[in-house]
């Protein structure tokens, strides 16, 4: 049964019911926006009801945005991962939003770490126009995403320009004016008055732009990833030669560790934001050979939540590939956000290719960290093995 339809008279009731399906929260407003009510559905067409939640909820987030002294109309970033239902969501955002006289960078398809990334870089940017004496708009995020729910479940994440989501008290503020709004009799008349203001033109803009965009969101999370595990940005692609990264040290001594002992990874897309993000230019630059599947946007092929009976289509991939060439040991599945995932190793005392439980793939960020203390001599040991300092 069709939930509603654009065509057939509008419902208050559909509006309500889709309302009190909706989970909101500081991690994001979430419910089954498929408009057959199915929550393993693959259709990507909304309600008019959905379309009228999201759209008040853009309304709210700018109004949010626009509390601030600001130099200009708001800056909106907004993005989807992969699931269906995500264009026909970013459409009444865009209209919502310009109706609200904010300005939209929509960067389409987009990994959660990569919008954040993109946002941070933003809102760097504005506050050294800000501390130069000049006047610059409120920087926000929207990121359309469900996280780990069903394929037909999708919703909506907040943040801001330091490239975090808002915090439990800024959203409990968005959810009592986003309730607020809901409840006012006249809410289906005031929404789509909002979106007949947004001009024709403008909308064609954003979509237009959105290829450009989405080339500068790619680059910032690059650069901030550069940041996070060499302490800079890499300074060539490709093999990473000496001469042209000569104080890029972190990351030329993990080039000359790849080049040694060579590395190969297995990964299962699923069809996630992931496909479209730095996994094969950033593992490619030093020296990993990437092996992808289901790496088509939207090829959404098992449960979206990346664990336990997820992991085996990456597992039973990476047992293929090592028979092949026992450099491949090492295997991801991110989710469809992709900004979490788990790992499969190939396990040299087993014989075979194994998923690491959530608990092995956190001990492995530990010893990664530890060891990277080590490695800048911010963290000793004894000859006992004791550390001879905290960090």
């Amino acid at each position: 049964m069709t939930f509603n339809d654009d065509n057939l008279p509008f419902r208050e009731d559909f509006l309500d019911s889709a309302l009190r399906g909706m989970i909101l929260s500081a991690s994001g407003w979430r419910g089954i926006f498929a408009n057959d009510w199915d929550e393993e559905s693959r259709t990507g067409a909304i309600s008019a009801a959905h379309r009228i939640i999201a759209a008040a909820a853009a309304e709210v987030f700018a109004a949010r945005l626009k509390e601030p002294a600001g130099g200009g109309a708001p800056l909106v970033i907004l993005g989807t991962d992969t699931r269906p239902t995500g264009p026909a969501i970013a459409d009444a955002v865009i209209a919502a939003l310009l109706g609200a006289g904010c300005k939209v960078l929509y960067t389409a398809i987009t990994a959660a770490p990569e919008i954040m990334a993109y946002a941070r870089s933003l809102g760097s940017r504005a506050a050294a126009e800000e501390s130069a004496g000049s006047g610059v708009p409120a920087i926000g995020f929207i990121y359309i995403s469900a996280s780990h729910n069903p394929i037909g479940h999708n919703g909506l994440k907040f943040g801001l320009s330091d490239g975090g989501v808002i915090s439990g008290g800024e959203s409990a503020v968005l959810i009592e004016g986003f309730r607020s709004l809901l409840a006012r009799p006249d809410r289906v008349t005031h929404i789509r008055d909002l979106l007949n203001k947004a001009a024709p033109d403008a909308v064609k803009k954003v979509y237009d732009e959105s290829a450009a965009v989405k080339k500068e969101a790619y680059k910032a999370y690059l650069d901030f990833t550069s940041r996070v595990v060499y302490g800079g940005t890499a300074k060539a692609q490709g093999s990473l030669p000496e001469d042209a990264i000569a104080g890029d040290t972190i990351a030329l001594a993990l080039n000359r560790g790849i080049r040694e002992r060579p590395v190969g990874i297995a990964a299962d897309f699923n069809g996630s934001a992931r496909t479209l993000s730095i996994d094969k230019e950033f593992l490619g630059s030093l020296g990993i050979r990437l092996h992808t599947m289901n790496d088509k946007p939207g090829e959404i092929n098992h449960r979206i939540v990346p664990e336990g009976e997820s992991l085996e289509p990456c597992r039973l991939f990476l047992e293929k590939l090592h028979r092949q060439d026992p450099q491949v040991s090492l295997g991801y599945v991110p989710d469809c956000d992709g900004d979490r995932g788990n790992l499969v190793i190939w396990d040299e005392g087993e014989g075979r290719a194994r998923s690491l439980e959530a608990q092995e793939v956190f001990a492995l960020a530990c010893v990664a960290e530890l060891a990277h203390l080590v490695w800048t001599g911010e963290l000793g040991y004894d000859a006992a093995g004791n550390a001879r300092n905290k960090v």
